[in-house]
């Protein structure tokens, strides 16, 4: 399903630069946190849990393992998180102001699912956020004729 609707593989998204480059597909960039802003109805609520502290010490010890996903803001005025929110809240809360980032213009049924994908696999999700987010997910997919 992912080809149909021209989604990148999850292997696209972690090439180094060289093979990005290579592929012709997205590099990994450094982007001011504030210029990030969450995916516009975000079903996931991030909060100061337990599994939060684990990250925030992972990220402290470890440095960023994983890129977060954004698309451009539709007002050409930054960025919207498509996958990664977890991430920046963690770095906010360590005082960082730079992410590195994938970018990818996406419509928005193509974020709404990416963004989907990318959380429901997290196992420590309320029944009503997975909810939320399937019939998110079905809408958008229902956009595009699937």
């Amino acid at each position: 399903m992912a080809n149909k609707l021209n989604l990148p593989s999850y292997e696209s998204l972690l090439q180094s630069g060289e093979q990005a480059r290579d592929n012709g597909a997205e590099k990994v960039i450094t982007i001011p946190i504030d210029q990030i802003r969450d995916f516009e109805g975000h079903p996931f609520h991030v909060s100061l849990d337990q599994d939060m502290l684990k990250l925030i010490d992972f990220i402290q010890e470890n440095g960023q393992m994983v890129p977060v996903f954004v698309r451009p803001s539709k007002d050409s005025n930054g960025y919207e998180m498509i996958a990664g929110h977890r991430r920046k809240f963690a770095f906010q809360q360590l005082g960082m102001t730079e992410i590195q980032a994938i970018v990818r213009d996406l419509d928005d049924d193509q974020a709404t699912i990416l963004m989907v994908d990318s959380n429901v696999q997290r196992e420590n999700i309320l029944p009503t956020e997975r909810g939320y987010a399937y019939r998110m997910r079905i809408e958008a997919m229902k956009h595009q004729g699937s």
